[in-house]
């Protein structure tokens, strides 16, 4: 069971679980309890974040992409998901590439950008998210790796990828995204 809490609600189950701290918390001020955890949006933010690795390898023609299968829904994607406590969300996104895909790399520490969308929650709700997009050189790839039975990988050229993705700020990322000039993506490619 989950609900969207109000500010008090929220100051209230923030300090039952220890931070006593949070005292004045804005009107603006959300948050989603779900199963005995805390997701908090802060004041002026719509979404929780999460961090999206965007794989990559360069081959004789050109830039390749990895995308993953969704488990419930098999749409193609990028692994991505929800931050640990304390963790960069450059080290979330490598983190989701070796979980969802399987492979082994370098990722930037800078984001290429970031795009919206509402996450369906198996619960019946949806969450609205801001996923911050990682370039994540691929080194290796494992051949079985802990999510490989619900998923499956597959490699296509950086100009098809954008018709792959289902969301539309991922779509215009990837349609934009030019790595021979982007310096983010470019220091992943000359290590």
């Amino acid at each position: 069971m989950s609900l969207w809490s109000d500010r008090f609600c929220v100051r209230d189950s923030l300090c039952r679980v220890g931070y006593q701290h949070v005292v004045n918390l804005s009107f603006q001020t959300r948050c989603l309890v779900t199963n005995g955890s805390i997701l908090i949006m802060f004041a002026g933010s719509s979404s929780v974040q999460q961090a999206a690795a965007l794989p990559f390898r360069k081959s004789d023609s050109g830039y390749e992409l990895l995308f993953v299968s969704t488990k419930r829904r098999g749409r193609w994607v990028f692994p991505k998901g929800w931050p640990k406590k304390g963790e960069a969300l450059c080290d979330a996104a490598a983190r989701e590439a070796l979980e969802e895909a399987g492979v082994n790399g370098r990722v930037a520490s800078q984001s290429l950008g970031s795009y919206r969308y509402k996450k369906s929650m198996s619960q019946g709700y949806d969450v609205p998210c801001e996923v911050f997009v990682f370039p994540y050189r691929v080194d290796s790839e494992e051949i079985t790796w802990r999510e490989d039975g619900p998923r499956a990988r597959r490699w296509c050229p950086l100009s098809d990828a954008p018709g792959l993705c289902d969301e539309p700020g991922l779509s215009h990322l990837l349609e934009t995204l030019d790595p021979t000039s982007n310096a983010i993506f470019a220091s992943l490619v000359t290590c």
